[in-house]
Parts: C-alpha cells; structure tokens; sequence
C-alpha cells in the first residue's frame, strides 16, 4: 500500500523547503564574503592614495637631490626583492623610501605607505602576488 498523494506532496514540500533554506545561507554566507573583500578594496583604495599625495608632496620637492644611497637601494631591491633602511632620526630614510617607491611606481608597482604599527592592523592590504613597494617608517616609534 502506498503513502497518500498529501504524504507524498508534504515530503518533497519539506525537501524543497529545507533546500531553499540551505540555498539562502549559502548565499548569506557569499554576501558576508563579498563585504569583507570590498571593505579591504576600500582600506587598499585609501592607503594608496594616502601614499600617492605623499608620493606628489615629494615629487615636488625641488630642494631633494637623487644620491648614490637611493641608486644602492634600488640595486638591493632587484637582487633581494626586500630592503630595511634604519639610521638616527633626520637621516634621511622617509625621503629615501618616497623616492625609491617613485621609481618603483613608475615600473607599475604599487607603492604603500604604512607608519608606525599600521602594518600590523593593515597587513591584509598587502597581495603578495601582486608588485607592490611597501614601505613602514617608524615601526618601533
């Protein structure tokens, strides 16, 4: 003897309905993602252009010179694809990393500008497969 056709009707009522149910947090789920990635496109969007207005203030700057320092850096940075520059407060480091990141930009990478511990909290901005020119001044305050 066979089920009702109402039995029958109820229990594939409930698999669709446990199916839309499922289809719907998934989608949640999607939309969560989604959000998260254009909230970090936006933070990456910002600290880009934070950096390109340092970036113009430096490049109009008629009084910086290019040394050999800048031409050494960049020689470092093709070999090794990192460089740390550390010296005494007013020795020249932040206007060194803006113009080697101005070189860098000019060879389409990205230049990032981070101060003090902001790459700590801003770390994911950061595609490693991606050519970027990232730069942390006062790290340790």
């Amino acid at each position: 003897m066979s089920p009702p056709k109402t039995f029958n009707r109820l229990l594939v009522f409930k698999k669709l309905h446990q199916k839309l149910d499922d289809l719907q947090q998934q989608l949640i789920v999607q939309d969560e993602k989604l959000h998260c990635r254009m909230d970090t496109i936006d933070e990456k969007v910002n600290e880009v252009a934070q950096t390109e207005a340092r970036l113009l203030e430096h490049s109009r700057d008629d009084t910086y010179v290019i040394t050999e320092d800048v031409k050494m850096c960049c020689k470092i940075l093709e070999k090794y694809k990192i460089l740390v520059m550390f010296a005494k407060a007013g020795g020249g480091k932040s206007k060194t990393s803006l113009q080697i990141a101005m070189i860098y930009q000019e060879k389409m990478y990205t230049p990032m500008l981070f101060v003090n511990d902001e790459i700590t909290t801003n770390r994911d901005l950061i595609n490693f497969d991606d050519k970027n020119i990232v730069i942390v001044e006062d790290l340790f305050a």
